[in-house]
C-alpha cells in the first residue's frame, strides 16, 4: 500500500521502550536514504563495515582525492542511534503484542 510504513515506539504508546522508532520498506534505495539519514548523512551505508577485509566499496578514488566514506557526507543527516537496552525492551513488548492491543481495546 506504500514504499515506507513507520512505528513509533514513544513512552506514551502502546508498545513503549523510551526514544524509539523503526522504519519498514522493500525499496533499496529507500532503505539507503534512510540509513544515510540515520547515520549523519555518511557517505558509507553499509550495515556493517567490511574495511577490515580489504579496501572499502564504496570508497572514493581517483588522482587527485582518496576520501574515507566513513567521514565523508553528502546529505543532511542525524545521529540516531538505538540502545541494546531499548531493542531488547521491545522484543519482550513485541512477543506480547496481541495482549498488549487486546488490553487497550478494552481501556
Amino acid at each position: 500500500m506504500s514504499d515506507l510504513s513507520i512505528f513509533s515506539f514513544y513512552i506514551a504508546h502502546n508498545i513503549q521502550v523510551g526514544v524509539m522508532g523503526a522504519i519498514n520498506t522493500n525499496n533499496k534505495n529507500l532503505l539507503e536514504i534512510c540509513i544515510k539519514m540515520k547515520t549523519n548523512g555518511r557517505t558509507c551505508g553499509c550495515l556493517i563495515c567490511n574495511r577490515n577485509n580489504g579496501k572499502c566499496v564504496k570508497e572514493i578514488n581517483n588522482d587527485e582525492i582518496d576520501m574515507d566514506p566513513r567521514f565523508t557526507h553528502d546529505v543532511i543527516g542525524y545521529n540516531f542511534r538505538t540502545m541494546e537496552f531499548q531493542a531488547a525492551l521491545g522484543i519482550c513488548q513485541l512477543k506480547n503484542v496481541k495482549k498488549i492491543i487486546k488490553q487497550e481495546m478494552i481501556m
